[in-house]
């Protein structure tokens, strides 16, 4: 279901691309219609691919000069000039922008792979571990903990030890 989805994505990115370039064309240069390239940049961050966003930067990049260097008006010089430099502009901040969803969404990727691993390391000994946040109060325990103690980390999660022990116990534990 995922790759459906993330087929679906780059599908429907690359036709609003191509949409957005049909306008570019039709347009007078130089109007911001070249600004429409960051709708479906931002959808590209539900592609599964990592690369995808640069990618389709990429091929925007090309686009929106091939949209320039087509226009349907004549242009003074300065008008060009200025067109020229918008598009420059544009492509830098696409670019910037993709290179920065591309590097959150392999930071949340690498993220979720330490979670993984450190979940499994933790579930796998033979040792009870817990952690507690600032305040005492209870954030995880392994599977060896629910298991040893007849209990699941959400019925822990959030309490202290003063509502799970005994206040010797507790006070102990502290």
């Amino acid at each position: 279901m995922k790759q459906l989805l993330s087929d679906k994505v780059i599908i429907g990115t690359l036709a609003l691309a191509f949409l957005i370039f049909a306008v570019d064309l039709i347009t007078p240069p130089g109007t911001g219609e070249w600004m429409m390239y960051f709708v479906p940049a931002l959808l590209t961050t539900r592609s599964r691919h990592l690369q995808y966003p640069v990618v389709y930067a990429g091929i925007c990049t090309l686009l929106i000069a091939i949209g320039f260097f087509f226009p349907v008006m004549q242009m003074s010089n300065v008008d060009f000039e200025l067109g020229i430099v918008r598009r420059m502009v544009m492509a830098f901040i696409l670019w910037a922008t993709m290179l920065l969803l591309t590097q959150r969404k392999q930071s949340e990727v690498e993220r979720r792979e330490s979670e993984e691993r450190f979940t499994s390391f933790m579930n796998n000994t033979a040792t009870l571990a817990w952690m507690k946040d600032e305040n005492f109060n209870y954030v995880y325990v392994n599977k060896p903990f629910e298991h040893f103690f007849q209990t699941a980390l959400q019925e822990l999660k959030g309490k202290d030890d003063f509502a799970l022990w005994p206040e010797a116990v507790a006070r102990d534990l502290r």
